[in-house]
């Protein structure tokens, strides 16, 4: 049996573990490229309970008023809107958004808000699939009759048979706990995603930074504090400090939220996590890779593992995993 070369695309013996013609090492695209052993589909049907599904509902509204926050701060209506009050307009503003953020998220690999994934939770169909576009939407528009029902359709999951809420029951979708056992097949990213995930972690961390400098300007105008390059300084040590914190703690459990959207996960060449230490000096390389060396980012459109400067210093790779039953 022969198997082809990912670098130069020439057949070779099964029996090879380095490419005579261009000289690639397979055993470590064997190593990344590793399939699930066990084959059965093993599923544990266990829906998520009240506790997980507020903790997740009080994330993502975090989430919302730092929008709020980052509106009311900067105020783009202000001269625009003088017959209502600008923040009534905001508010719903800001339930717009959260109805397009659950709508678009739920119907992606992500299967769920950055809370619900937080929390180690999915919305899927009857069968445990990703949901479609049409179904998250109506599956959010019936969100309503929750509110409509003065949270008893919040509290009906306490009592149905999958733990689902009104809106769960008419639109045909079930919040489980994310132990569900599938078949995998691993493949390297894809650049112009992985550069997507990022732009989305961005948005991220912008919106922490809109709530920091709305509580930095009360501060201000409270005159508790009164310098305020002083103040600037601080906020941008604090952006670092969470910059870091944040792409180091997350990509050494898997990958950031932008990545988990694309179902991408950082790893050893091994398949197994990076750990603290070494995702601590890929953000540093990270920052150094963007600042100084663009060339590095682009290694992985010609690099057979699709790596980056960063990936190859510290020997990682970034896989996006497909699930299938």
């Amino acid at each position: 049996m022969n198997k082809g070369c990912p670098k130069c695309g020439r057949i070779v013996a099964q029996t090879e573990d380095v490419c005579p013609y261009c000289g690639y090492k397979f055993a470590e695209i064997e190593k990344v490229y590793k399939m699930a052993v066990n084959t059965e589909v093993k599923k544990v049907n266990e829906n998520a309970g009240l506790l997980q599904r507020l903790a997740a509902f009080n994330f993502d509204i975090l989430i919302m008023v730092g929008i709020f926050l980052g509106l009311y701060f900067t105020n783009p209506l202000g001269s625009y809107i003088d017959f209502i009050n600008v923040n009534i307009v905001y508010a719903g503003i800001v339930l717009v958004i959260y109805f397009i953020y659950c709508t678009i998220l739920e119907a992606t690999p992500l299967k769920g808000t950055f809370g619900i994934r937080l929390l180690n939770l999915q919305v899927v169909d009857e069968g445990g699939y990703q949901i479609g576009f049409s179904m998250a939407f109506k599956h959010n528009m019936l969100k309503i009759l929750n509110v409509l029902t003065v949270g008893i359709g919040y509290l009906a999951l306490m009592f149905t048979r999958h733990k689902q809420t009104v809106a769960d029951y008419f639109g045909d979708v079930y919040v489980e706990n994310r132990d569900l056992e599938y078949n995998t097949k691993l493949y390297y990213a894809n650049l112009f995603l992985r550069l997507f995930a990022f732009v989305i972690d961005t948005l991220i961390l912008t919106l922490i930074y809109f709530v920091i400098t709305f509580i930095r300007s009360y501060l201000l105008e409270s005159g508790i504090i009164i310098n305020l390059d002083q103040s600037n300084i601080v906020v941008i040590l604090i952006m670092i400090i969470i910059y870091i914190f944040y792409f180091t703690i997350m990509d050494s459990r898997g990958g950031t939220f932008g990545k988990q959207l694309f179902s991408f996960e950082v790893t050893n060449l091994d398949g197994e996590n990076i750990g603290v230490v070494k995702s601590f000096i890929r953000v540093i390389l990270m920052a150094f890779e963007i600042l100084f060396l663009p060339l590095g980012i682009l290694l992985s459109f010609v690099w057979p593992t699709k790596q980056t400067f960063k990936d190859l210093v510290t020997k990682t790779v970034v896989i996006k995993k497909v699930l299938y039953k």
